[in-house]
């Protein structure tokens, strides 16, 4: 599966669902800058298309186009298109990136500004992935932007059982699962492999893998600018969650060098809180909590202020056996309750 064709809807995956209204925040920003009226929308829909859906209300974007390896999915597609300007084609992404310069023209002119939206869930595929993204960068201008999400989860690499069947096999002389699964991702990356990352150390948690992760999209997007030196990458939001296996998005504009000023003054960048940072190291981790409205409601009646309390104490209920997870929880709901998906049953509402 080329794209993201999950038999859950958006609005059933929570962190899934916080993270998307972030990409739109954070579009929000780009659009005070440039205009998004005009600009083609490319991205692996999976069938249900809903972040074509957002992106048109909030953007009002028409020119969109859906592709997936798999045609089942682009099958459901034709039924689920929010729109009847959304096309929806069968295709790889390298096929779409091999001939995206034809794609852009027919759909917003030689000079037109896009958005694209790499979606993949393949960790196998990690190093093919990051071919695409590089090939992709190649054939953005200023203004386009990117994003891509990615498998981060570390036991994609190989489960500690299967790790512990292989020590006892003698099969592997690694002394940690940490070491086997470093060797497993200097296979797989390759060449994106980050040099300063290159140490088993950066694999004993998921925090660290996620950094990995980022540095080796920053080596694989700036590679695709390697021949126009004039363009760099503005990092503009990463994101990590789970959504049944840990997940990680990054989102990326491509600007003239000397326009990066500019853009973060007339976008006033600094007012967003979730830059990546100039090293790419930041990222924003989501585990926001599951709840019911009526949970939902009690922490909102004692949203007094602005200011309000930041602690467990907020809620008459536990959200987790341990104290400091339940207060982590608490704090999530409250960092992103504004961005949080309402749906309920009629008899509720």
């Amino acid at each position: 599966m080329n794209g993201n064709a999950s038999s859950l809807a958006y609005h059933l995956r929570m962190n899934k669902y916080i993270d998307r209204q972030l990409f739109l925040e954070v579009l929000e920003f780009v659009g005070r800058y440039q205009s998004l009226l005009d600009c083609a929308y490319l991205g692996m829909g999976g069938g249900f298309l809903e972040d074509f859906r957002v992106i048109h209300q909030a953007f009002g974007i028409c020119k969109m186009l859906s592709f997936d390896l798999d045609e089942w999915v682009i099958s459901r597609q034709l039924v689920n298109r929010p729109y009847g300007f959304v096309q929806c084609e069968t295709a790889s992404s390298t096929e779409i990136i091999d001939r995206f310069d034809a794609i852009r023209t027919e759909m917003v002119g030689p000079d037109g500004k896009v958005i694209v939206w790499l979606d993949y869930t393949q960790p196998g595929d990690r190093r093919l992935q990051l071919e695409d993204l590089e090939g992709l960068v190649g054939e953005l201008n200023h203004g386009d932007v990117f994003r891509i999400t990615l498998n981060a989860n570390r036991s994609s690499l190989e489960t500690n059982d299967q790790y512990q069947f292989a020590k006892q096999a003698g099969r592997t002389k690694h002394p940690t699962l940490a070491e086997w699964w470093h060797d497993k991702l200097v296979q797989q990356l390759d060449d994106y492999m980050p040099a300063e990352r290159n140490d088993a150390q950066f694999l004993e948690s998921e925090s660290e893998f996620v950094i990995t992760l980022i540095r080796a999209i920053k080596r694989s997007a700036l590679n695709g600018l390697t021949s126009r030196p004039e363009l760099i990458v503005e990092p503009l939001l990463a994101v990590t969650y789970a959504d049944g296996q840990r997940m990680m998005t990054f989102s990326g504009l491509v600007l003239r060098a000397d326009q990066r000023d500019t853009f973060r003054q007339v976008a006033r960048w600094a007012e967003w809180p979730y830059q990546p940072g100039e090293n790419w190291d930041w990222y924003l981790s989501l585990a926001v909590p599951h709840l019911s409205i009526r949970e939902r409601q009690q922490i909102h009646g004692k949203m007094y202020s602005i200011a309000w309390p930041f602690a467990a104490q907020l809620v008459d209920f536990r959200l987790a056996e341990a104290v400091e997870d339940h207060t982590e929880l608490v704090g999530q709901y409250l960092r992103h309750y504004h961005r949080y998906p309402t749906f309920a049953p009629f008899d509720i509402l």
